[in-house]
């Protein structure tokens, strides 16, 4: 509807340019103005468009409405994507380790947290007490929301690694790569 506006201004612009040897001076303060204000309505729909878009091709999105399982599923196949050799664990008795992923000589532990809120410090003790169990060489938790700030303070004192919605749409899309040590 907006663009349907702008072109018909514009042609009436023009017309009247074409008819009159030129645009008054009036008319070209109009214009810039009606410009402007296109552009400051416009860009933000833009703009939220292509995050929209963004986020559909990651498959970010369906994390929300997958169990558990389905989203350690996704997690596998990210991981494996990105060169990962990847193990599932039990479903019960798994030590606080969803994934185990090897790369490069390296091995990883994942804490897959599928949460609607705010993910918190339990899964981050999950994690380094699974990278002791299984020996690992670094521990990670993967959610598909947001860690509290205790969560993140203690990821920080104990080596673990986190990685947010943001971080996992950054992932899933290819716009971050999973770094190599």
């Amino acid at each position: 509807m907006l663009w349907a506006l702008w072109a018909a201004g514009l042609a009436l612009a023009a017309r009247l340019a074409a008819q009159h040897g030129g645009l008054p001076v009036q008319w070209r303060d109009g214009l810039a103005v009606a410009a402007a204000l296109f552009l400051a309505v416009a860009v933000p729909f833009v703009i939220q468009h292509i995050k929209t878009q963004r986020l559909h091709r990651s498959g970010v999105h369906l994390i929300d409405a997958m169990d558990g399982q389905t989203f350690e599923r996704y997690l596998a196949a990210i991981f494996r994507r990105n060169g990962f050799k990847v193990k599932t664990t039990a479903k019960s008795g798994d030590y606080g380790a969803d994934l185990l992923l090897w790369r490069d000589g390296q091995s990883i532990v994942v804490q897959a947290k599928r949460h609607q809120g705010v993910v918190g410090l339990a899964a981050v003790q999950q994690a380094a007490a699974a990278r002791q169990h299984y020996g690992a060489d670094q521990a990670m938790v993967v959610a598909s929301s947001r860690f509290s700030r205790q969560a993140r303070l203690l990821a920080q004192s104990n080596g673990v690694q986190l990685w947010d919605r943001a971080v996992l749409q950054a992932v899933a899309t290819g716009r971050k790569t999973i770094r190599r040590n």
